[in-house]
C-alpha cells in the first residue's frame, strides 16, 4: 500500500495543489500529474501529454528577487524544451477559480 501512495502522480504538498485539483475534476479536465521532476526542477502540477506546467506564485514564498530570478531561469529551461508554464496565484485561485479553470482549459487546448 506505501508504494502504491508513493507512486501515486496526484500527490500534493499544499492545500492550493489540492483545490485545483478539485476544480480540475469538477471542470472535467484532463488529470494532470502533481510534483513531477521535470529538467532538474520540480512541477506543482503538469500534463505531460499537452506539454503544460502549472506554478503557483504565492507572494510569501516567491515575493523577493531571488525567488524571482529562479522562476524566470525555470520558465526559460521548461520553455526551451517545449513546456509551458501557466502561473497561478493564491489570490487568483481563491477569488476568481472559474476563471483560473477556464485559463487552464484553453492551454489545454
Amino acid at each position: 500500500m506505501i508504494r502504491s501512495l508513493i507512486r501515486d502522480p496526484r500527490l500534493t504538498r499544499s492545500d492550493r495543489e489540492r483545490r485545483l485539483l478539485d476544480l480540475i475534476d469538477q471542470a472535467q479536465l484532463p488529470k494532470p500529474v502533481t510534483n513531477a521532476p521535470i529538467h532538474g526542477y520540480k512541477a506543482d502540477i503538469y500534463w505531460p501529454q499537452y506539454n503544460l506546467v502549472v506554478e503557483f506564485d504565492g507572494w510569501g514564498a516567491h515575493g523577493h528577487r531571488l525567488a524571482f530570478e529562479s522562476n524566470r531561469k525555470r520558465d526559460q529551461i521548461l520553455l526551451a524544451a517545449g513546456i509551458r508554464t501557466l502561473r497561478i496565484t493564491d489570490r487568483q485561485l481563491e477569488d476568481e477559480p472559474i476563471a483560473v479553470t477556464a485559463r487552464i482549459a484553453q492551454a489545454l487546448q
